[in-house]
């Protein structure tokens, strides 16, 4: 089955940003999907991006991961790429900044 790969705008800014070498990395994993989205699903990690939402099987790529879903039996969407954490304290320091930056938002 051959499928088709769609980059919501926020995983478009995320990897216009990325350096060429990084760059490269990631294009190799999408391309990897692209050829088999259902591939190495036992190495699968969970992405959390705060304030936004929980991606259970986001696709590691060395220090980042890539969060995607099938929109239809052929179209891989990608939702988002983005550094992992590697450890808790980190993932929980990034959440209070964005609990902090949603408050001062709202106020």
């Amino acid at each position: 089955m051959l499928f088709e790969l769609r980059l919501s705008e926020w995983a478009q800014q995320a990897l216009d940003r990325l350096s060429p070498a990084a760059l490269d990395a990631v294009v190799d994993c999408l391309n990897d999907l692209w050829r088999n989205p259902y591939r190495d699903l036992e190495y699968r990690v969970i992405l959390v991006l705060p304030l936004v939402r929980t991606y259970r099987h986001a696709y590691p790529c060395g220090d980042l991961a890539i969060a995607y879903h099938l929109r239809t039996p052929d179209e891989i969407y990608v939702d988002a790429n983005v550094r992992r954490y590697p450890d808790a304290r980190a993932l929980a320091a990034e959440l209070l900044l964005c609990t902090l930056l949603g408050s001062a938002i709202q106020a």
